[in-house]
């Protein structure tokens, strides 16, 4: 069964209530804060990103933010359309609630050239964050191919063949029959 019986909860709580607030007081880890411009007003739809994780929170209606982050030295920056980016390296101690990092940001300066493409495209500064695992991929990918040009094999793979290749074990072929 999912649920104890009545009687039994009682007893379930007090055998599980020290791991059960435990767990509820990790959810609260990280950091929170506001994104605000130099007025002071909150800025919704601010992005804050923390170096080295593919996930970014969003801010919410008057700019607050809540992100989960382990503790240890974290490079953490917040953008928005318009401002210009604001970059913070952030020390987190171990400690049972988040800690707190604020973000002003200052108005970007208008670029009358440039207005019409980010209309179009993203800005370029959501591109430039560094991860380790691409180049990871990359790696896998050149050490396949040279094996491969070696072995007569076809060299040009399909942009899905990375997902079906297990580092050190034989390369799937028979996938390519169809491709």
């Amino acid at each position: 069964d999912k649920i104890p019986p009545e009687e039994e909860l009682s007893l379930s709580w007090h055998d599980n209530q020290e791991a059960l607030l435990s767990y509820m007081e990790a959810a609260h880890r990280g950091i929170k804060g506001v994104v605000k411009d130099e007025e002071g007003n909150g800025i919704k739809g601010a992005r804050i990103s923390v170096r080295g994780i593919r996930h970014d929170v969003i801010s919410a209606e008057n700019g607050d933010y809540w992100r989960l982050l382990t503790p240890g030295i974290h490079i953490v920056s917040a953008s928005a359309p318009g401002y210009t980016r604001s970059m913070k390296k952030v020390r987190l101690p171990r400690m049972q609630k988040a800690g707190r990092v604020d973000f002003v940001l200052q108005k970007a300066p208008p670029d009358t050239e440039t207005q019409e493409a980010d209309n179009v495209l993203p800005s370029i500064g959501d591109y430039e964050r560094f991860d380790p695992y691409d180049l990871y991929v990359q790696y896998t990918m050149m050490t396949e191919l040279n094996q491969n040009q070696n072995q007569g094999v076809r060299a040009e793979k399909p942009w899905w063949w990375n997902y079906f290749v297990s580092v050190g074990g034989p390369a799937p072929t028979w996938l390519l029959k169809q491709y």
